[in-house]
């Protein structure tokens, strides 16, 4: 896309992450189609016609400049595109194109700073949706228009929205309607055009049906969130009622449009959010899993899950909601705290077999900061044990830039008794932090990941010392797995440490700690587990009496402070009288080898002073 010479940028207000725009410049104007294009299906408009043409028919339109290089490339393309979606998919939705250099009302209108840029619009022009930039081919171009052929939502009229409320929905047949959104709106108001503009975003949710009722000037407006799957709503009292009424704003107001994760107000997409799951969540549903039930949105919970062991039949469970039902109505009011049911839980760490309560707490810290112009490393295995890990790659890859938050969550064990009051006052201490956080820890660990869920149960640990009477045994067949523990072998020259010995270990004053932070199993890290070591060997011969420790951090299995290690492997200095954790010193990308990395010590040290020891 080239820039557009005579405009500015301009800031474009949006409503939800997935309306935004994608502005992409292109440096090359000299681009040609290898062949000349005959216009037959692409309607060419001026600031003449262009309202008239576009009030007839949804259009789909190309700002373009004659001198292009890009727009002369796409000009095969979208004429291809408006052909096949004429003759072949008897789209309602018109292809046409515009000289902004001959429109300069036009482009200003919208915003247009680049060249091409596709706008779809609808037939009365009150909702726009911004094609991406990055996909200017025929077949992105068919698939969005067909995509956004479908309606968004359904009209109706009153009598009957009450019709078909009063018919049972078998979500078995009609999958897509587990949740029907209903609005309540006043024709030609904000709220109509914001609750247009909102169900077409969700285009393509599975689930979703969404539709619109007009009332009265005197008839108030609401949104009608009706949720059909009984297996989850089918006690109103305990499990919420069928229809939740919304009547707030349906639009991200500024302030929450600029946090990936911090929530001043509900919108409607953050409400039905938090509204989709009953006050109880039952995890020995083999579908669902507190930790998916906590990251499925960025926002929402607001606080976080509590976790509540419960036996697996029924008749147990039930009797259990009776008595917790007023306290987890008022958390999940007061608080935007999720309560899960769980007679075990694999893949949630800290859920120990003597834990009756896990809380899950939510906190939002600011981004990690670098010094300007520094990469922090991104190859190698993703650090997928940050939790907000795809959330922030969602949110850069649609803004072009990293979020300026990110997220940390903060497990906390209570091995009391299941009651309303105790659950009460469990998360009060925890909120006034009397409670110490658990840590996973390979010191502590009994469930990590998904994989190791309850393997330390169900084998046992056998050493050279016990191998022979434990294995050569007459009276059993006995299967030995020869595997790497965490342990340092013979051969390694560095520490390990834990999420538990971290800070005393890591933090100390008195040395300069460079830590590892790597996953045994994944091949770039053992590649640089193998300079590591040879670093280790290096710092005993030549940083003789000085204080320089070399540690090593299973990310697999430990927790991690430093918010800043982003993938595997990830190196990171600690000089000595290091008081924060982020003021260690990042390895920046491509420091796997030991001459970098002796030359990173060598400058960083506290004890060296940054001078070269040989």
């Amino acid at each position: 896309m080239v820039p557009n010479p005579t405009l500015n940028l301009f800031a474009l207000v949006v409503f939800s992450l997935s309306w935004l725009a994608h502005i992409t410049v292109c440096d090359d104007i000299d681009e040609q189609p290898d062949a000349a294009v005959t216009e037959e299906y692409v309607v060419t408009l001026t600031e003449a016609d262009f309202y008239e043409f576009t009030a007839k028919q949804r259009t789909l339109v190309e700002f373009y400049a004659p001198w292009c290089g890009h727009c002369k490339a796409l000009a095969p393309k979208y004429e291809e595109a408006a052909r096949i979606l004429k003759e072949e998919q008897q789209s309602p939705t018109a292809l046409a194109k515009v000289d902004a250099s001959e429109a300069p009302n036009l482009a200003e209108e919208f915003g247009i700073s680049g060249y091409p840029t596709l706008v779809l619009l609808d037939q009365d022009g009150k909702e726009r949706i911004d094609f991406p930039a990055q996909e200017r081919s025929t077949e992105s171009i068919v698939q969005f228009v067909t995509f956004h052929d479908t309606p968004a939502f359904t009209p109706l009229s009153m009598d009957e929205y009450t019709a078909l409320s009063s018919i049972p929905v078998d979500i078995e047949q009609e999958p897509n309607r587990k949740f029907e959104i209903f609005a309540f709106v006043k024709k030609g108001t904000k709220r109509d055009k914001y609750f247009t503009g909102f169900a077409g975003s969700q285009r393509g949710q599975t689930e979703m049906t969404f539709y619109k009722i007009y009332v009265t000037k005197k008839e108030d407006y609401k949104v009608v969130f009706r949720r059909n799957d009984r297996s989850l709503f089918g006690d109103e009292r305990l499990d919420g009622a069928l229809d939740a009424i919304y009547t707030g704003k349906i639009g991200v107001s500024k302030k929450d449009q600029n946090s990936l994760y911090k929530l001043t107000e509900y919108n409607l997409w953050t409400w039905m959010g938090e509204h989709r799951w009953p006050f109880f969540i039952d995890a020995d549903n083999p579908e669902i899993t507190p930790m998916n039930v906590l990251l499925q949105y960025s926002k929402v919970p607001r606080t976080g899950i509590l976790v509540v062991r419960t036996p697996p039949n029924d008749e147990d469970k039930q009797q259990i909601k009776e008595e917790l039902i007023e306290i987890v109505r008022e958390l999940r009011a007061k608080d935007g705290i999720y309560v899960v049911l769980a007679s075990e839980v694999h893949g949630t760490g800290g859920f120990d077999s003597d834990v009756n309560m896990l809380f899950v707490k939510k906190k939002v810290l600011d981004a990690p900061v670098f010094p300007k112009g520094f990469r922090p490393p991104q190859s190698g295995e993703p650090n997928r044990f940050r939790p907000g890990f795809q959330f922030e790659r969602q949110w850069e890859s649609s803004r072009q830039q990293p979020p300026k938050e990110t997220l940390k969550l903060f497990f906390y064990q209570n091995k009391g008794e299941i009651s309303a009051q105790n659950l009460k006052s469990f998360v009060a201490d925890v909120k006034q932090e009397k409670i110490a956080r658990w840590q996973r820890s390979s010191d502590n660990l009994q469930v990590s990941t998904e994989a190791e869920a309850s393997t330390a149960d169900l084998f046992e640990i056998v050493t050279a010392n016990t191998f022979e009477s434990a294995v050569l045994d007459g009276k059993y067949d006995v299967c030995v797995l020869y595997c790497l523990r965490e342990e340092a072998s013979t051969a390694d020259l560095f520490e390990i440490v834990t999420a538990n010995t971290f800070e005393s270990a890591v933090l100390d004053e008195n040395y300069d700690v460079c830590v590892l932070y790597c996953l045994r199993e994944v091949q770039s890290c053992i590649n640089v587990l193998t300079e590591f070591n040879n670093l280790a060997d290096y710092a005993a011969k030549y940083y003789t009496n000085k204080p320089i420790k070399l540690m090593f951090l299973d990310a697999s299995r430990n927790d991690i402070e430093d918010m800043r290690v982003m993938s595997f492997p990830t190196l990171v200095l600690y000089p000595g009288g290091t008081k924060q954790i982020e003021d260690g010193k990042v390895f920046p990308e491509g420091v796997t080898n030991l001459d970098d990395m002796v030359d990173f010590v060598d400058q960083h040290a506290s004890s060296l002073d940054g001078k070269d020891e040989l």
